[in-house]
């Protein structure tokens, strides 16, 4: 769950800075033991602290226990028990009050100590608490613990055997709802010294990733677009009107103003951010109708001239096509040939947002064309004839073949 490390503050923010470039870092609590009165010991509301000294008549008498000159030093103080004939038991605290770490990704803490004069380590492996009952451990035994506690668990930061080890002090990785931090220093000499100083309790908040997609305006009848299910290096997912599979369908949407969600996947250290897309509705298209005679192997229509229908005589564009998806465009309108009564689809275009493909329907008819009759005028002259038509199409071109017989 967490893990020491010794290395200096700066290393550790700077290699957390660039693991988490995007995300806020900031101070939760702090000590830095300034402003105190010489041989303060304790702080209400940030910290307390208890020492026991067994060969003088009390704390800071003839020792130092507490504030001095911005930081925080344990200068000859045995600790409880006192143990006989000399010597104690190494139990001297400082505990800070429960620190709130709830709502942030990740915590960490660290704090400056030191050590000056003989400190020795008769406990190499692990602290000594209480009388051994060996004078020399007893006497001469140094010691500086830290522990922690996280939500009600007890963890050994650091241990420090007499001056072994001393200096920048670092834990990361903490996640919970309540910190302790807890020192405990003994020493057992005059000229012995243990100080600590700066702690600093930092925390990572989360933060809502950038978002990005591709576009935030839509026509109506516009693709399905991806939004991406990872935004600013964080995963996720997409919800809002128009959204399914982490796509946006402006179709499904319809025209108007929509607000989209991206959701960090659980684990992240982020936070839900929204974006703003907008619809606009599709332009409207009419449908329209033609027919025509087969008089040949197909018939042949001008689509063009239905546009002024198509687009309600708004002049706007219209394309044409055989399919009602509209993806398979008809190349020259103006001579459409079709041998049987079908649909083709047309689409208007407004401002670069095409209409829904309305469907124009081409009835052929199979009309009864009656043989012409040619009647001269005047009566049995061959200079000026004319032509009579019977059910057929008004101004229709007729190729007229006259046979000449000599009588």
């Amino acid at each position: 769950m967490a893990h020491i490390n010794l290395r200096p503050l700066w290393a550790v923010l700077f290699s957390l800075a660039l693991a988490i470039p995007s995300y806020a870092q900031v101070t939760i609590w702090s000590e830095d033991f300034s402003g105190y009165a010489p041989g303060t010991m304790n702080a209400p509301g940030l910290w307390t602290s208890t020492g026991t000294d067994c060969d003088d008549p009390g704390l800071n008498i003839g020792n130092q226990f507490g504030v001095f000159g911005g930081q925080f030093v344990v200068n000859e103080v045995e600790g409880a028990p006192c143990c006989s004939p000399a010597g104690g038991g190494n139990d001297n605290s400082f505990e800070t009050v429960p620190i709130n770490i709830s709502g942030y990704c990740t915590v960490e803490f660290s704090m400056n100590t030191g050590s000056s004069g003989d400190l020795e380590c008769l406990s190499a492996g692990m602290p000594l608490w209480g009388c051994t009952g060996v004078t020399a451990t007893d006497d001469f035994h140094d010691q500086m613990v830290i522990e922690y506690d996280l939500d009600g668990t007890t963890f050994q930061a650091a241990y420090f055997c007499g001056d072994n080890g001393v200096g920048p002090v670092s834990v990361t990785g903490l996640m919970g709802n309540t910190l302790v931090i807890r020192i405990f220093a003994a020493n057992k000499f005059g000229n012995e010294t243990y100080t600590f100083d700066d702690i600093l309790v930092q925390g990572i908040l989360p933060q809502a990733p950038a978002l990005n997609i591709p576009q935030t305006t839509f026509c109506q009848t516009g693709a399905s677009v991806p939004l991406g299910n990872v935004q600013s290096g964080v995963s996720g997912t997409w919800s809002g009107v128009g959204v399914s599979a982490n796509q946006f369908n402006p179709t499904l949407a319809g025209p108007g103003t929509f607000t989209l969600t991206f959701t960090p996947a659980p684990g992240q250290c982020a936070l839900p951010n929204t974006i703003q897309v907008s619809v606009t509705a599709a332009p409207q298209a009419f449908t329209a109708s033609d027919q025509a005679c087969l008089t040949g192997p197909a018939a042949i229509f001008d689509l063009t001239t239905l546009n002024s229908i198509v687009n309600g005589g708004s002049g706007a564009p219209v394309s044409w096509y055989l399919d009602p998806n509209a993806n398979v465009p008809i190349n020259n309108p103006s001579s459409y040939a079709t041998p049987v009564t079908s649909n083709v689809y047309a689409v208007v275009t407004v401002g670069g947002c095409n209409s829904f493909p309305v469907a124009v329907t081409l009835t052929i008819n199979t009309c009864n064309v009656m043989p012409p009759v040619l009647a001269c005028n005047p009566a049995g002259s061959q200079s000026v004839c004319e032509i009579c038509e019977d059910d057929m199409t008004p101004n229709e071109v007729v190729n007229l073949y006259v046979f000449f017989q000599n009588p």
